[in-house]
């Protein structure tokens, strides 16, 4: 059992952590929060600070940047996750002292779609073959993210790793171009939209959806998609694939969603737009 003492330090630990989550969120401009505990502090009462500093943050929509360390994921992912549907933070570090394959997959599952967070500082978090896997998962959905952390000492952790790390050696823009945009893919786009094109001619009372094709079709061929990204009006020409990751679609990369008609097709001696021009 514990001591008389002990309940009452952890008693008075708790009280003063209620106190600070209070006395933060009085500073209604705040943008920046950082803890880490440089000395033993009583687990529970840490457990129970973390879960009701979260929730309370989670009201505070200033907040851009917060560090938390030492942090239990599967103890406190609860709170977390919650935390961060609700708020527009920009950086997130976290040193994670203890995890779990569930904590690891449900935070990177809505870190796949947060709006706003542009980095994922991991410090000094002791990963696993689950959080690599986790981690190599979010940034294929999510390409405006950047992830800094530790590189395995486990040799036995290297093969997980290695798809992680191959995903980090190149910028989001990168990863995103050599899926999505590649001229092989604006290609198929465009042999499917003449396909689906042919059908709804033959098919009565499908105008919009047919002058949606059109757009699209002709957005990917024509000089004016550089100027329509410029201009900001380019949302309902770009193809349905585009439509979760239109921040990276953006007047720095215009050139990305052009179809270069002149050039050959893969494993073919005639150009797209030859090719493109027969099934007109």
């Amino acid at each position: 059992m514990a001591s008389t003492g002990t309940r009452n330090s952890t008693r008075s630990i708790t009280k003063k952590f209620a106190y600070f989550t209070h006395s933060i969120l009085e500073l209604n401009r705040l943008d920046q929060l950082a803890f880490c505990p440089y000395h033993q502090v009583d687990a529970k009462a840490t457990e129970e600070f973390y879960t009701k500093l979260l929730n309370s943050l989670a009201r505070t929509s200033a907040l851009k940047e917060l560090s938390i360390g030492p942090f239990s994921l599967s103890k406190q992912h609860i709170a977390l996750i919650p935390f961060l549907l609700n708020t527009k933070l920009e950086h997130l570090h976290l040193d994670i002292i203890e995890a779990n394959r569930f904590s690891w997959e449900e935070l990177c599952r809505v870190l796949e779609k947060h709006p706003m967070l542009q980095t994922l500082n991991l410090g000094n978090s002791a990963l696993d073959g689950s959080a690599y896997k986790a981690l190599t998962d979010l940034l294929d959905k999510n390409y405006k993210i950047e992830i800094t952390l530790p590189e395995p000492t486990n040799a036995k952790l290297l093969p997980t790793y290695q798809p992680l790390k191959q995903r980090l050696a190149k910028p989001g823009i990168e990863r995103f171009k050599e899926k999505y945009l590649s001229q092989d893919n604006l290609f198929q786009i465009a042999i499917d939209s003449l396909e689906s094109l042919k059908k709804f001619k033959l098919i009565r009372y499908q105008n919009l959806q047919q002058a949606q094709l059109e757009k699209q079709f002709d957005f990917l061929l024509r000089s004016q998609a550089s100027q329509a990204i410029l201009d900001g009006n380019y949302a309902d020409v770009l193809h349905p694939i585009y439509q979760n990751h239109r921040y990276m679609i953006n007047e720095a990369s215009p050139a990305l969603v052009q179809l270069s008609i002149d050039t050959l097709a893969k494993n073919s001696t005639q150009s797209r737009g030859y090719i493109l021009l027969k099934k007109l």
